[in-house]
């Protein structure tokens, strides 16, 4: 048996290895300019191993930012939507046909309330000749129903094909209908997957979508079918998935807020193991005493054999394999993630940390299966106000691959020690010696007494 475990492991490292050895790969990505001479135009960059090709397109919107992008499966449909610096009016959608580099047909929001608002991409339908995009136009003379909102399918060459509005036709689910909603892919069963959102408050995240069936208009409230915005990332080719977390049973970074900081990467087999009832249940498979504070999310590399953590406050990015190998590599504070590779992954890094949106180059990272990392800057980068990803190769396909490893929480005293060592502390007060997971105890006596030394002999010297 150990002898069959142990050629299983040498052909799938093998795999690993050789997957770096013949890369083939396109990135597309979508960048706003903000030089003195073109501020707010667009080009599209298309990255390979051996080139970098830059399109610039026509017609940027002047005095607003680029919000997201889409690009149809064959490339010849760019569309776009932005936010305007100076006004709250939506702006137009905008339909880029690259074939024949034209710019470009403009779509506005369908709505009589026309004070705001704002457009949300969806995807392309799967034979590439229609997308989605959810919408919300704002009446801010209404304090009762300012919101009116819902979904289009639009044909790039002919315009918007339906109007699936949601006044009065999610009444049977809410009191008031959602503003708009978060968009997922268009299967290919035809449905489209969408989950109600509201506008201007805390935006939906992660839950079960929601299908509408664009030629029957028939809507279904379940699916079975679960997403996360922030916190996972999907391995398209296999399914599974790699989700950012807090588990206190691991010493974790004491902050405030409505999510902790992560400590933790959670390994899921796929996608329906987003649900709430389960998502707790998966193994964890990174934990970093050393750095016990995600402030990022784990990423796919190295086509799914290997994951990154890309802090977005740290130097530091981390890596590790399904095998439990891990290590360290620098990059400048602020660098971006942009999409995985065969053989590695894609990264922005500034040339000051002081100016994220600034000078900067796209930087490929080749990793070989022990992790060691290599890097080769594909080209420079204009200050700039955006950029968006709007094709990235398709990872994980046709591989072997085997679970990760799990990492189990740490003893209790080896739990105490690590926060002992991550707690804040004053200058000239004692540490605290609450600890999350400690053991506490009261004190006797009258409650919230204060001494001048932390045990009962001390002198009470005031209370609370």
């Amino acid at each position: 048996m150990k002898k069959w475990l142990a050629l299983l492991c040498t052909i799938l490292i093998s795999a690993f290895s050789v997957a770096y050895a013949q890369p083939t790969w396109q990135i597309d990505l979508i960048v706003q300019v903000n030089t003195s001479d073109q501020p707010g135009a667009l080009r599209l960059l298309s990255i390979t191993p051996a080139s970098v090709t830059e399109t610039p397109l026509p017609g940027a919107a002047a005095n607003a930012v680029l919000t997201d992008a889409i690009l149809s499966p064959d490339r010849r449909w760019l569309v776009t939507t932005f936010y305007p610096f100076d006004t709250d009016r939506a702006t137009p959608l905008a339909i880029y046909d690259l074939a024949a580099g034209m710019c470009c047909t403009f779509i506005d929001i369908p709505s009589s309330t026309s004070d705001g608002g704002q457009f949300a991409l969806g995807g392309f339908s799967p034979d590439g000749t229609q997308f989605t995009a959810s919408y919300v136009g704002v009446d801010y003379s209404s304090f009762e129903a300012p919101f009116a909102g819902g979904i289009l399918t639009i044909d790039p060459q002919n315009g918007v094909l339906r109007d699936f509005s949601f006044i009065g036709t999610l009444l049977d689910y809410f009191e008031a209908p959602p503003a708009w909603a978060a968009l997922g892919e268009w299967g290919e069963d035809g449905l489209i997957r969408f989950a109600p959102n509201c506008y201007a408050c805390e935006p939906v995240y992660n839950g079960e979508y929601w299908l509408w069936n664009p030629i029957s208009d028939e809507i279904r409230p379940s699916s079975g079918e679960f997403f996360d915005l922030y916190f996972s990332d999907l391995l398209p080719g296999t399914g599974e998935v790699l989700y950012t977390a807090r588990d206190d049973a691991y010493p974790g970074e004491i902050s405030m807020g409505y999510f902790p900081t992560a400590n933790v990467v959670r390994y899921l087999t796929d996608s329906g193991q987003l649900a709430f009832d389960t998502i707790n249940f998966t193994p964890v498979v990174y934990f970093n005493a050393n750095d016990i504070a995600i402030n990022g999310r784990a990423r796919w590399i190295a086509d799914g054999h290997a994951a990154l953590i890309e802090q977005t406050t740290d130097e530091r990015w981390f890596m590790f394999d399904r095998f439990g190998a891990a290590s360290v590599h620098m990059v400048p504070l602020r660098s971006r993630f942009i999409a995985a590779t065969p053989d590695g992954w894609v990264a922005f890094l500034p040339d000051s940390e002081s100016f994220p949106s600034g000078r900067g180059r796209i930087v490929h990272f080749t990793v070989d299966s022990a992790l060691r990392v290599t890097e080769r800057t594909l080209t420079a980068l204009p200050a700039h106000e955006a950029f968006h990803v709007v094709a990235q190769p398709l990872i994980g396909v046709g591989t072997a691959m085997v679970p990760f490893v799990s990492v189990a929480p740490p003893d209790p005293s080896i739990y105490a020690a690590i926060m002992a060592q991550n707690i804040p502390s004053c200058p000239d007060t004692l540490p605290s010696r609450l600890l999350i997971g400690g053991v506490g105890r009261v004190t006797p006596g009258a409650p919230n007494r204060l001494r001048d030394q932390p045990n009962t002999q001390g002198g009470i010297i005031g209370m609370i």
